[in-house]
């Protein structure tokens, strides 16, 4: 498979070429790094859901310069509302995986709709 070519005036890394190139067309179209950043987010949740999937949390640490401040971004979402002790009374755990194992809600979506809506050009 031939990997996309993009422009070359920018340059964005990620564990997939797929996600680099979001990223990377997005700065061709006038976004700013925030913009491209949640591009690659949303990109891996699809090409790279083993890694990190749509149903995700999401730890952000950004910078403005126009601000000048680092700003932290806590997408893990919050405790789903039936989870309590009693929904694991004879178990030694919360199992490590299936549906019981869940016990936030996924987070990673309304991160990116926080920095967008912050820092986001396009």
């Amino acid at each position: 498979m031939k990997r996309p070519v993009t422009g070359t005036k920018t340059m964005v890394v990620s564990p997939h070429y797929l996600a680099s190139a979001a990223g990377a067309r997005v700065l061709e179209k006038g976004g700013n790094a925030f913009d491209a950043a949640v591009a690659v987010s949303s990109a891996l949740a699809v090409v790279y859901p083993h890694m990190t999937g749509l149903g995700g949390d999401a730890f952000w640490l950004t910078y403005s310069a126009s601000e000048g401040r680092v700003q932290a971004y806590n997408g893990s979402g919050r405790s789903g509302y039936g989870v309590h002790r009693g929904r694991y009374n004879g178990e030694a755990a919360i199992p490590r995986r299936g549906v019981r194992s869940a016990i936030t809600v996924p987070g990673m979506a309304d991160s990116w709709d926080a920095i967008l809506t912050r820092y986001g050009r396009l």
